[in-house]
Formats: C-alpha cells, structure tokens, sequence
C-alpha cells in the first residue's frame, strides 16, 4: 500500500509540472472577461483531465477570480464618475 501512494506522490509531480508547462507554452493574456472566461474553462479541462493538481488550480483560479472583481470593480467606479460627471 504504501508504494501505491508513493506512485500517485510522483504521478502528481509529473503531472504538476506537465501542467505548468502546458500553461507556460500557450499562456492566456487576460485583459478582459471574455479572456479570464477563456482560461477559467481552459483550467477546470485541465483539473478534469487530471494534467493539474488541486493546489495550481486552486491558485490560478483564485488569480483568475481576483481579476475579474478588480475589472467588475473598475467599471463600475467608471460608471459612478460618469454619472456624477453628468450630474454635475
């Protein structure tokens, strides 16, 4: 038994490296929500497929979240200045 987990402790190296290569070799610029749309799918395929581990998803996903409410958080302060502009 305990060689079995000592396999699936390699196999995730393995695959955790494979992994941050693949995503390495054809990054994904995210500058807007359609991209960080585009990556967040890119990353759940990669989690299913098994060819990223937990951690490196978890975090790439956090970064891809985090994106997204700054960019919400942007607009949204544009469109406040906006209409006080106009108010004004």
């Amino acid at each position: 038994m305990a060689g079995g987990n000592g396999n699936k402790i390699v196999k995730t190296k393995s695959l955790s490296t494979h992994s941050i290569d693949n995503l390495k070799s054809k990054p994904i610029r995210i500058s807007n929500l359609r991209d960080a749309r585009r990556l967040l799918g890119r990353l759940i395929y990669e989690f299913q497929k098994g060819t990223i581990v937990n951690q490196d998803a978890k975090d790439l996903c956090y970064l891809v979240i985090s994106f997204c409410q700054v960019l919400k958080d942007c607009e949204f302060e544009e469109r406040i200045t906006n209409l006080e502009n106009q108010i004004s």
